[in-house]
């Protein structure tokens, strides 16, 4: 992959993100979402706004 890309941990599978994290050999970012943002539950489903402007920021920075 040569793709920049974002990794986020998946809940229901503890130490699937960082494995496929540390797989890539592309430009990337690990972001945690937390419990105290309100990023909680599958997919960060209880922060939408969280999760989408980390993807927005990503983009953002990946795109300068």
């Amino acid at each position: 992959m040569s793709r920049p890309a974002g990794v986020a941990p998946a809940p229901p599978r503890p130490g699937q993100g960082e494995r496929l994290f540390n797989a890539l050999t592309c430009p990337k970012e690990f972001r945690r979402f937390l419990q105290k943002e309100g990023a909680e539950g599958h997919c960060e489903g209880m922060a939408a706004v969280v999760l989408w402007t980390a993807a927005f920021d990503l983009l953002e920075s990946t795109l300068a």
